[in-house]
């Protein structure tokens, strides 16, 4: 699944990787690693993606 955005890409190398603390929101990437195969982030000509493969791989 591929999520696309016009918006500016993340700023923060380690974004996703651990979770904000925010109370407000944020943590939408921090799940999206903790539930998911796969996650790239991609920016290019204006347009943020966000890749996902859900679920573990089998061994």
């Amino acid at each position: 699944m591929a999520v696309t955005d016009h918006g500016p890409s993340v700023s923060d190398p380690l974004a996703g990787l651990r979770p904000t603390g925010a109370a407000t929101g944020g943590l939408g990437l921090w799940v999206a690693h903790q539930v998911c195969a796969f996650v790239s982030m991609q920016h290019r000509d204006g347009i943020f993606t966000v890749r996902l493969v859900a679920g573990r791989p089998h061994p």
